[in-house]
């Protein structure tokens, strides 16, 4: 099974994105469960509490976009963000994106 990478430039703790912290544990958990081999780098500039396995802090960038483009899929689990910088640069960078609403 090929290992897909996996990138998130979202803030965590924020109240202003709705759950993505749940939503990203929640994710990673049901990846790790499945047998699905995967690295996701999330770029925050707070860690995510507890990450699950093959989860990595990064630490906040001001310049991702290498990792976007050889990311597999950028990941945007916001409940609240209707726009994100992140997605649009995945876009133009074309990656795929796995978003929530």
């Amino acid at each position: 099974k090929k290992e897909l990478m996996l990138v998130s430039a979202t803030r965590v703790g924020a109240s202003d994105k709705g759950s993505n912290d749940q939503r990203m544990k929640i994710l990673a958990n049901m990846l790790n469960e499945k047998g699905i081999p995967f690295v996701w780098l999330n770029f925050s500039d707070k860690p995510l509490s507890s990450p699950p396995r093959n989860f990595i802090n990064m630490g906040a960038r001001v310049n991702i976009q290498d990792f976007i483009r050889r990311a597999d899929y950028l990941v945007q689990l916001s409940d609240k963000e209707a726009y994100s910088m992140s997605v649009l640069e995945a876009l133009t960078l074309n990656t795929p994106v796995i978003a929530t609403g």
